[in-house]
């Protein structure tokens, strides 16, 4: 299944997003929160 916008208007109510901007600190809880897999290629290895 590929997702997508069904109307015209879907994908103008979610282009505002691409404007928000985190500062360092919301950034590195973030990462705190979701580390991710690891340095890759190594953890994407198998």
């Amino acid at each position: 299944m590929i997702a997508g916008p069904r109307t015209l208007a879907q994908p103008g109510s979610t282009v505002s997003a691409l404007e928000i901007e985190l500062d360092a600190d919301a950034l590195a809880e973030l990462d705190r929160i979701w580390p991710g897999p690891g340095e890759a290629p190594q953890s994407h290895a198998w």
